[in-house]
């Protein structure tokens, strides 16, 4: 059982999709994760409240639960691959908001960052919700035999829920070195320019002009 599953994953890694879609986990978990260890203290430097660094945490949260509630308004008017491109390009500009990107000369505010942490909680729903279906219908369509396999959404499943424990696990860290070299502002150019990376080879396996 343990070699059949092995050459399952080695053949499901030839779609494109199904490798990128484990990546995303990956991105996106280890960006809110990044956030962990070094934003209160980054915020306490501006001088704010405890309280209020409380709301600055929340912010991801509540705004993905309200991108979640707008998933099938997106998905009326562009496929699944496009609004999870989008939705990187988006956080991208998040994590330059955030670290009020000294890269970018942007200005250091703390109502910058509080915009950056709203976009950061739209832009991952629109990641998170539609990019594990996709991954499914594009192995279907290599793999036309699997349509409705049980087997084929347990084993998705547990790799796509996987990369998202290897993405909070690596966040916090990458964060705590980063920061502690270079400063907060300059790591969060780092982690933006990391995340293009990914999205420019997302955009240039899976599709380019029909990701749309």
């Amino acid at each position: 059982m343990m070699v059949k599953s092995q050459l399952k994953f080695t053949s499901f890694c030839r779609v494109p999709m199904f490798v990128f879609g484990l990546i995303a986990q990956v991105v996106i978990y280890s960006t809110i994760g990044f956030l962990t260890p070094t934003l209160a203290i980054h915020l306490k430097s501006y001088e704010i409240e405890t309280f209020w660094i409380g709301i600055f945490f929340s912010l991801p949260a509540v705004m993905y639960i309200v991108g979640s509630l707008l998933i099938q308004c997106y998905q009326t008017c562009i496929g699944r691959r496009g609004i999870i491109f989008m939705a990187f390009v988006l956080l991208i500009i998040s994590v330059f908001m955030i670290g009020t990107s000294p890269m970018l000369n942007i200005k250091d505010s703390p109502k910058l960052i509080f915009s950056g942490l709203c976009l950061l909680g739209l832009a991952s729903s629109a990641i998170t919700i539609p990019v594990l279906p996709e991954m499914l219908d594009q192995l279907v369509k290599e793999y036309p035999s699997l349509k409705n396999s049980s087997e084929l959404n347990d084993m998705t499943a547990g790799y796509f829920n996987g990369c998202l424990g290897l993405g909070e696990a690596i966040g916090p860290l990458m964060s705590s070195a980063l920061v502690a070299g270079i400063g907060f502002r300059s790591a969060c150019d780092f982690l933006a320019l990391t995340c293009f990376v990914y999205v420019l080879l997302f955009f240039l396996f899976n599709g380019r002009s029909h990701i749309f």
